[in-house]
Parts: C-alpha cells; structure tokens; sequence
C-alpha cells in the first residue's frame, strides 16, 4: 500500500526468516525429544539420530528415518501462514477480565511470536492452580510456543500450552504470530522417537482436517466443542461390557470424518 512503501517485500523476508528458525527449531526439539527418551528409558535407545542437528540437511542417520523424513517434508512443504494483529483498547467501563482472545492452544507444530513490548497481554496458566499469568516479553527477543501437533508427535512429551489474550484499556496492542504448520496432507503421528517414553497416544491425525475444522470452530457457532487433539487420544476409547462408550473426547468420530475427509480433499 502507498502508506507503507516497501511493506510487502520486509513482510516476505520476515515470512523467509521465521520458516528458517522454524525448521532450525524443529530440528533441536526432535533431537532433544530423542535425548530425554534416552536418558528416561535407557542409553541403548536411538531413536533415530541427529536428523541433520549438525548441518540442517533433515538427512541425519539410525533406525527410524520417519521422524527425520517428517522434518524434510515440514521444511519443504509446510502450510505456514504469518499473522498480524491489532487488539484497540477495550472500551471504558468494561470488565476488567475482558478478553481479546479466549483460552486456546496453537494448531500447528510451533509458533514463533513477536511481541509488542509496550502491552502486556499475552498469558498463560502457571502452577499447580493454573494462576493466569501475563508473559512479559524481553525487548528484542521472539516468544516461541509448542502447538498441538508437536504434542501428538512427542507422544505428550512436549505439551501445547493453552494461553489467552486479555485487553487493555489505555493501549493498542500489536502482534505478529507465526504459525509453522505440516503440510495439508500430513499424517502426524507420535513419533518413534518417543518410542517407550510416551505420556499420550494419539490416532495419526491429518492436518488439513485437523486445520480446517479448528478454522470452523474459531469462525462459526455449531454449539459444539472446538476440535481438541484430545479427541485423537487412544485412551480415551474404552469398553463397558463389551459396548462402545462415547466419550466426548477420543470417540473416534473425527478418526473416520478425517478419512472422509481426505477421500474428498484435493491438497
């Protein structure tokens, strides 16, 4: 726009920069995922190998090539999308607690956030109680945040925090929030990495459903519960003398919708 010369390409090299640390991320945590498994069930496990930790290249060696072959397809095929937000001031006489986005966690396999130093919003629950509590950002510096899919893939070792938006009364806030997410056709599944170290066990779970009916649940009011990994979790299918209990989380409707899904989907 004429109002901001030069806006679009300083946005496509940010968008550039942040797929980049994105992928670097990504690549640390498989790593560090296959060291805690390590140091939890025994130094004999390998679960896989660095996949490129040393140099990038997403090739790294050992037994289960999967998890590294998921880091090649994140990196070359990701559905990323940047976001920018502008939150104005809530209007005078509000509640207090007013919020500008409700409790959720993140979608996608990581985030990477730039804060605005000069309003304080952002907050996630701490302690035992889940005390909400504002994330004060350090100037110069980007928040990054675990999202659901790396959940499913660590097999709940690492873990989506939910967080929330509150208002403010006196500032605008702004926020860029970049969202590194799988390709539309990715299966994300635990991972062998996590192999014996496993706190959740998920279905594989199709990102382009998994994305597209979050968006359905952000943008329309069906009176049902937004879409939750949690309604992937295998434990959560259990018998009652012999009969099927449908839970509202991990029933298995979403298993077959997804299959439906996919049949249809043109990625």
């Amino acid at each position: 726009p004429d109002a901001a010369p030069g806006f679009r390409e300083v946005v496509d090299r940010y968008f550039g920069a942040c797929a980049e640390l994105s992928d670097d991320l990504a690549t640390h945590m498989v790593e560090g995922l296959r060291l805690h498994v390590r140091a939890k069930i025994g130094t004999d496990h390998d679960g896989g190998g660095e996949c490129g930790v040393q140099d990038g290249s997403g090739n790294g060696g050992g037994p289960d090539e999967r998890s590294c072959n998921f880091l090649k397809r994140l990196r070359e095929n990701h559905s990323s999308y940047l976001r920018m937000n502008h939150y104005p001031p809530c209007p005078p006489g509000a509640d207090p607690g007013t919020l500008g986005i409700s409790p959720h966690t993140d979608a996608g396999f990581l985030t990477i956030l730039l804060q605005d130093d000069g309003c304080h919003s952002l907050q996630v629950p701490i302690g035992a109680k889940g005390a909400w509590t504002t994330v004060v950002p350090t100037p110069g510096a980007l928040t990054i945040n675990t999202g659901d899919m790396a959940q499913v893939f660590s097999g709940g070792i690492f873990r989506a925090p939910p967080h929330r938006v509150l208002t403010n009364g006196t500032f605008d806030r702004y926020s860029a929030p970049f969202f590194y997410n799988p390709p539309y056709d990715e299966m994300v599944a635990v991972s062998h990495v996590a192999a014996g170290a496993e706190q959740r066990m998920y279905h594989p779970i199709l990102w382009g459903y998994f994305r597209a009916v979050r968006f359905a649940g952000d943008l329309t009011d069906w009176g049902v519960d937004e879409i939750q990994v949690d309604h992937f979790h295998t434990a959560e299918e259990k018998k009652d003398g012999g009969r099927k209990v449908e839970d509202r989380l991990g029933d298995g409707r979403h298993v077959v919708r997804q299959k439906t899904f996919r049949e249809r989907a043109k990625f």
